[in-house]
């Protein structure tokens, strides 16, 4: 019987700084070693920013249009409405995970950095418009960051003491944004 892999539906945060920001590792390749990888076509366009093939060819991940989706379309709609500050790919990501993964119990971990968008999700899940949409009561939601991420892979021995050094290294040389205090998160792993 084969092992099931954990999906991780990836927001634009996650494959930018594992892209862009992360020289160490090859942290995408790391994570199609380990998990099934999707995000949605919102965020794949994010993510291209004019450079659709080395998001294609870096990044191995299956990318799903939602769009004729009445169910996506309507929470997105709803979630667009209700919080203007949240970016659409962190919503078709979320809604993305929702619908075809939290509502349906298979295994998975939204994989965002947005915090704004995590200190939201319970809210959101609780919401009567999505139990509507959804037909049953979300009991909870997995979600991460790209640090619990790397951590994940680091427990699983995908990750040396060493790489994450030179992740960590790379982090606080970054323009991504985090704090002292998750690059020591990190550094305990």
């Amino acid at each position: 019987m084969a092992l099931l892999k954990t999906t991780k539906i990836l927001d634009n945060t996650v494959i930018s700084a594992a892209i862009n920001e992360i020289k160490a590792v090859d942290l995408l390749s790391i994570c199609n070693e380990n998990y099934a990888m999707v995000t949605s076509m919102e965020v794949f366009h994010e993510a291209c920013g004019g450079n659709r093939h080395r998001v294609t060819k870096e990044c191995q991940i299956e990318i799903r249009d939602k769009a004729k989706d009445q169910k996506f379309t309507q929470i997105i709609s709803y979630l667009c409405d209700r919080y203007p500050y949240l970016h659409e790919g962190e919503l078709s990501a979320f809604t993305l995970a929702l619908l075809d993964y939290a509502c349906s119990g298979e295994s998975y971990f939204f994989v965002t950095d947005d915090r704004t968008m995590r200190r939201r999700i319970d809210e959101i899940i609780a919401s009567p418009q999505i139990t509507n949409v959804c037909q049953m009561q979300i009991q909870s939601f997995n979600h991460t960051g790209t640090i619990g991420l790397i951590r994940r892979l680091y427990q699983k021995r995908c990750l040396s003491n060493e790489e994450i050094d030179e992740i960590i290294a790379n982090l606080r040389e970054s323009t991504f944004y985090i704090t002292e205090e998750l690059l020591k998160e990190l550094k305990r792993c």
